[in-house]
């Protein structure tokens, strides 16, 4: 090839060179748009995600809260009837089986003690 020949296509090539960087850089910086699109959508979905778990653990403590007000109320309940009855303890009572009062306490510490009543197991 003759140095005019090489020259042209020195310059061919640098051209194609130059082109193909400018697709790359173009397509970089596309590239680099949508990550960052992402990443914004993904701490916006850290934030929702955060926020339901927190709203999720206060509506627990809520119904834990509410489980121990019943716990404590039938508890009071109970300790007025025996006061009512001259008695120290349920077993001395003639309704001791059939007392509602009785049963709604123990029912009141059994949901106060289980997490959730449909899957059992106690919390002491």
């Amino acid at each position: 090839m003759k140095y005019k020949e090489l020259k042209n296509e020195n310059k061919e090539l640098k051209d194609k060179l130059a082109t193909a960087n400018s697709a790359m850089k173009d397509s970089l910086i596309a590239f680099d748009k949508m990550v960052t699109h992402y990443e914004k959508q993904l701490k916006v979905q850290d934030k929702e995600l955060w926020a339901s778990r927190a709203y999720n653990r206060n509506k627990k403590i809520d119904k834990n809260m509410s489980k121990q007000q019943n716990h404590i109320d039938n508890l009071k309940k109970l300790q007025e009837c025996q006061e009512k009855n001259n008695i120290n303890s349920c077993m001395k009572c003639k309704l001791f089986l059939d007392c509602k009062t009785r049963k709604e306490y123990v029912s009141a510490v059994y949901e106060s003690m289980n997490e959730d009543i449909n899957k059992g197991g106690f919390n002491f």
